[in-house]
């Protein structure tokens, strides 16, 4: 006997624009990359900051990236806080950030590749609050075989029945 089922589990995948930040960089990792770093240049005022990364991605990345400490205000425009950009870890010392960590990407990508976040339902909630993931239904077909006698009574359920399995009848069916 063959039965036919259907596994369905929730997965998660991403938006057009958490694609986009999964591509490219987060908003405020794009907001960080086009900064001056302190004191080696003049600030970028917003406007400017605008007109080079757009208005949305400034709006979202400013806010993000003076949350995370990596920009900071000169004057009436924005600054670099941090000296480089490092994939890995964030580094603290005495309160200040040496490196950035673009980790909404790299939770995107890993998003994007399982389905699932490693870190757990709080950073997928996250993800989701700031509407860069969606969660979806994946199913998927999964078929089952069943025993011999099975086969045998779906097919020939009335001889079956007729003759006692002591006889030993089964033995001469044929299944194709």
């Amino acid at each position: 006997m063959v039965v036919y089922t259907t596994q369905e589990t929730l997965a998660y995948g991403l938006t057009p624009e958490g694609n986009d930040i999964a591509d490219r960089g987060s908003h405020e990792a794009l907001v960080w990359s086009v900064l001056p770093m302190k004191g080696q240049g003049p600030a970028l005022p917003v406007k400017e900051l605008r007109t080079k990364v757009g208005d949305e991605t400034a709006k979202i990345g400013q806010g993000r990236a003076f949350k995370n400490g990596w920009v900071g205000k000169e004057g009436d425009g924005l600054v670099r806080l941090v000296r480089r950009f490092r994939r890995d870890s964030i580094l603290a010392d005495s309160g200040k950030v040496e490196a950035i960590d673009d980790s909404t990407r790299a939770e995107l990508t890993e998003v994007r590749t399982t389905g699932t976040l490693e870190a757990g339902d709080k950073a997928l909630a996250e993800l989701k609050k700031r509407k860069l993931v969606i969660q979806k239904w994946v199913s998927a077909p999964r078929v089952t075989f069943g025993c011999l006698i099975g086969r045998l009574e779906s097919y020939y359920g009335s001889q079956f029945r007729r003759v006692p399995i002591s006889a030993r009848y089964w033995t001469s069916l044929r299944l194709t």
